[in-house]
């Protein structure tokens, strides 16, 4: 498996779904079409199938104990990795966070949805700190809200072990992808097995995909 982990150094913003212009078509399909018109089990859901197909063999290999998700939305994403855990028979216990949970009105199973502003996850760490470190692995932890995956990925490194897995969404942005990188470079590698599942960065997340190597 170690042929797939690459530094971040050696991973340009590549694949076809990297912004080329304003009028590349490529792009605007990915942004408005695939992936913002998709539900799952009555859930909207942003992603677009590429992406959930390597998340979801990632779910059946590492078989994760916890999967922590910041963004939970109407929930799709969060019933999908449930339904996936429970198709192999792995007891993952998912906590899922965000701001508004006024959307989440059915329960999903083996999840637990929190209020949190994410811009109080310093203070929620502080406030939670037993809790946080208690949760066993491998953990994969997802930030599907895109805002500053770098300063979220740092906030929670000190809970993150060799071998868990942090999951960004938001990497097609050039910015965020460049500020993630920098932040991963000396102790996370990408798991290009995932990103080039379809094809070179063939999902939504150009080299989201990154797995702690160093404590």
């Amino acid at each position: 498996m170690d042929k797939y982990l690459k530094s971040p150094s050696e991973r340009k913003l590549s694949g076809p779904y990297v912004p080329r212009g304003l009028d590349d078509d490529l792009y605007s399909l990915m942004n408005y079409g695939r992936v913002g018109l998709n539900n799952y089990n009555g859930r909207k859901i942003l992603h677009e199938p590429m992406f959930m197909n390597a998340l979801r063999l990632l779910i059946c290999d590492l078989r994760p104990s916890h999967i922590i998700e910041f963004g939970t939305f109407e929930g799709g994403l969060t019933s999908f990795m449930s339904d996936v855990a429970a198709s192999i028979n792995s007891e993952t216990r998912i906590i899922s966070y965000d701001i508004d949970v006024i959307k989440i009105v059915q329960q999903i199973n083996n999840a637990e949805i929190v209020q949190l502003d994410i811009h109080q996850i310093e203070q929620y760490l502080r406030q939670n700190h037993d809790m946080i470190v208690a949760l066993t692995g491998p953990k994969i932890i997802i930030d599907d809200i895109g805002e500053d995956s770098a300063r979220l990925l740092s906030v929670l490194d000190p809970y993150v072990n060799p071998g868990d897995y942090f999951v960004s969404c938001g990497t097609l942005n050039e910015e965020l992808h460049r500020s993630l990188m920098d932040a991963a470079a000396d102790e996370y590698a990408i798991d290009t097995y995932y990103c080039d599942m379809f094809g070179e960065n063939f999902i939504e997340n150009p080299n989201g995909f990154l797995v702690k190597t160093k404590k």
